[in-house]
């Protein structure tokens, strides 16, 4: 695991610039990716797919793992995923997705979302199969997620699971009962 997180930084090194890593390593100190803002929106009941940015060269800049953007009854929401290293753990993180700034988006995509301050965080540890996977709450604010957001979650939360486990099975045989 620690082999595919070196190769993983130094890819990602690799296209973004000084100052995009050093904004990365500020929101990763702060313990969170993207802002804490509030979301406006559109309904519909769909997963949505929003480029953020672009390379030098204008074409669409898209990092190794986008978060999963949803719309539902007017809001939007993101799922993203992230490998937390204090825990030995992959983290699900649902939130209201926020409006990207329009720096970021240009002309390309001028209705683009990103993650929000995460109400909730699911922890699927891939160490150890025996470890078993919990949600952790963390708002300071009440929140209101409905139904189907849960539910969407909760079945990433279960893949993630499901992956884990299968992958650990893969690369330690003798260990799975």
């Amino acid at each position: 695991m620690a082999h595919a997180r070196h190769v993983i930084g130094v890819a990602l090194d690799a296209q973004l610039t000084e100052e995009e890593n050093a904004e990365i390593d500020s929101l990763c100190e702060q313990g969170r990716f993207f802002g804490t803002t509030t979301a406006d929106s559109s309904p519909a009941d769909q997963p949505t797919s929003d480029v953020i940015g672009a390379t030098p060269d204008g074409q669409p800049w898209q990092p190794a793992s986008m978060p999963d953007l949803r719309e539902h009854a007017g809001r939007h929401y993101a799922i993203r995923f992230h490998y937390a290293l204090p825990d030995d753990a992959w983290a699900v993180e649902p939130s209201e997705a926020v409006p990207a700034p329009a720096a970021s988006t240009g002309a390309q995509n001028p209705g683009a979302h990103l993650p929000g301050a995460a109400f909730l965080v699911g922890f699927v540890p891939d160490e150890d199969p025996a470890l078993e996977p919990t949600v952790h709450i963390h708002s300071h604010d009440e929140h209101v997620i409905p139904y189907a957001i849960m539910r969407w979650f909760m079945e990433q939360v279960t893949e993630q699971v499901e992956s884990c486990r299968a992958a650990y099975a893969q690369e330690n045989p003798e260990a799975v009962e």
